[in-house]
């Protein structure tokens, strides 16, 4: 009985091997399939959002750089202190808004980067499974890993987006109120004195 027990046992120890030996099963794979076309959508959206980021980075920061220019030459002779205060007033909103578009642009440039590294990291990782070098059961435990990464990466992507949109918003209709008010007219003419009577 004892030695049917131990044969019982290499038996299911050989099969166990044998399994573990042919690689991933078909769930597996298909689960594989599903995380890749996850991921690479993410990065679809991760790419565009980091592109309009940088047009609207380069827009702002030149609209900055051009305001800054018109101010230093009209301020000094600029008599109205009422617009010369809600001039300065416009450009440091301005100002605050290329600030906050300068950190996302270097949070998206560390997230690029460690995207990029995930993404061959991942392809090595499939490699292994695709030679047959990884059993079933890690592979299920690593893919739960990297579902958590695109997760996090997701999430991480949707907080981004609506901080983005917001600041988008502000950042034009400043440019927009601070272009109106440089090129109104009596912006460097002294206010018109009150007649007594």
């Amino acid at each position: 009985m004892k030695s049917k027990l131990i044969l019982s046992a290499m038996v299911a120890g050989a099969l166990l091997l044998n399994s573990c030996s042919k690689g991933v099963t078909e769930e597996t794979k298909t689960a594989m399939a599903t995380f890749e076309a996850a991921w690479a959508e993410a990065g679809t959206m991760a790419n565009n959002w980091g592109a309009d980021l940088a047009t609207q980075y380069s827009k702002t920061k030149e609209h900055v750089d051009h305001q800054t220019a018109m101010m230093t030459e009209s301020m000094p002779k600029m008599k109205d202190e009422t617009m010369k205060s809600k001039l300065m007033e416009l450009d440091n909103n301005d100002k605050a808004n290329l600030t906050a578009l300068e950190t996302m642009k270097n949070d998206w440039t560390k997230f690029q980067t460690d995207w990029e590294k995930n993404t061959a990291d991942y392809t090595a990782w499939k490699e292994k499974v695709e030679k047959g070098e990884v059993n079933n059961t890690e592979a299920t435990a690593a893919l739960t890993e990297w579902n958590t990464k695109l997760d996090n990466a997701k999430n991480t992507l949707n907080t981004w987006n609506t901080a983005y949109a917001t600041t988008k918003a502000k950042s034009e209709a400043d440019m927009a109120a601070c272009d109106a008010a440089m090129s109104t007219p009596a912006s460097t003419t002294p206010p018109a004195k009150t007649t007594k009577k």
